[in-house]
């Protein structure tokens, strides 16, 4: 799995957001629970690598942001992440989801399929 670095200073969002999920599922009514939430987040945490984007310029690939036209005319923005950062609604998606595996290795002016839709891929940075 990649990850990318994440600064000791400030937690990302999504982090905040799986912990309110684990809390409300009842997760951490336990003090077992909450000690293996903790123990697997620092053992994450702790083997994070920062990657480069691999690849060509305009090649759709892990950390690198994708925008992508739909059939309508709408065009949407992504990030290819890792699991841990993956947030459809801002903006990024897993590398293992079907939008990234359906992207990854294409160019600009490629044509994919992603559930049943095809999106043309505009722009890699």
């Amino acid at each position: 799995r990649r990850h990318t670095a994440i600064k000791a200073a400030d937690e990302p969002a999504h982090y905040f957001r799986m912990m309110k999920q684990l809390t409300l599922l009842g997760y951490f009514t336990s003090e077992i629970g909450a000690t293996r939430a903790l123990r697997y987040w620092g053992a994450r945490r702790a083997s994070a690598q920062l990657t480069e984007p691999q690849g060509g310029a305009d090649e759709a690939v892990f950390g690198r942001t994708v925008e992508v036209e739909r059939e309508d005319g709408r065009r949407q923005v992504f990030r290819i992440v890792g699991e841990d950062e993956a947030d459809p609604k801002a903006g990024s998606v897993s590398y293992v989801s079907p939008l990234a595996r359906a992207l990854l290795g294409k160019r600009v002016g490629d044509v994919v399929a992603v559930n049943s839709a095809e999106v043309e891929i505009v722009g890699v940075r």
